[in-house]
C-alpha cells in the first residue's frame, strides 16, 4: 500500500527535528507548497496517498541545511499579504507585524508620513500603505537585492 500524505509528513517531521523548534509545521508548510495545495487543503487529505513531487525533497534537504523556509519558498506571509523573499533579506517576523499595528494606530486618521529606513522586502511601508492609504509613505535601502525586490 502506498504511502499516506500523514506518513511522509511524519518522516519529514523526524528528519526536521534536528534542525527546527517546529518540525510538524515546517513539513506541513514545505509538503502543502511542494504539492500545489493551500495548508488547509494539506490538513484535509493526510489520509490520501499521492505522488510526492520530487522537489519536496529537494526542500527538505535546504530545511535540514538551515535555509529558512522564507528562502526556500521565495515568499513568506506577513499581515496577509505574500512579500517575495530572498537572502540576503531578513524574513518578516511576527514582531514587525505588531510593529506596524502600532504605526496605524499612532497614524490613525489623521495620516501623516513614514520613512522606512532599510525597508528590505519592503513589509513595513507596503504594509502601511495598503491599510493607511492617506499615509505618505517612502522606502528606503542601501542593499541592491531589496531595492529590486
Amino acid at each position: 500500500m502506498a504511502a499516506t500524505l500523514a506518513d511522509t509528513l511524519r518522516e519529514a517531521t523526524e528528519k526536521l527535528a534536528s534542525v527546527s523548534d517546529t518540525p510538524r509545521l515546517d513539513g506541513e508548510i514545505l509538503l502543502s507548497h511542494a504539492l500545489g495545495l493551500s495548508h488547509s487543503a494539506l490538513l484535509t487529505r493526510l489520509r490520501d496517498s499521492m505522488d510526492i513531487p520530487p522537489i519536496f525533497q529537494e526542500y527538505l534537504q535546504q530545511r535540514l541545511e538551515h535555509t529558512p523556509i522564507a528562502y526556500i519558498l521565495g515568499s513568506w506571509e506577513f499581515f496577509s499579504m505574500q512579500f517575495r523573499v530572498e537572502a540576503p533579506l531578513l524574513v518578516p517576523r511576527p514582531e514587525t507585524e505588531h510593529l506596524v499595528e502600532c504605526a496605524l494606530d499612532f497614524l490613525g486618521e489623521a495620516g501623516g508620513a513614514v520613512l522606512d529606513l532599510c525597508t528590505g522586502t519592503g513589509c513595513v511601508a507596503l504594509t502601511i500603505a495598503q491599510n493607511a492609504p492617506g499615509v505618505k509613505i517612502s522606502a528606503l535601502d542601501i542593499h541592491p537585492k531589496a531595492i529590486e525586490i
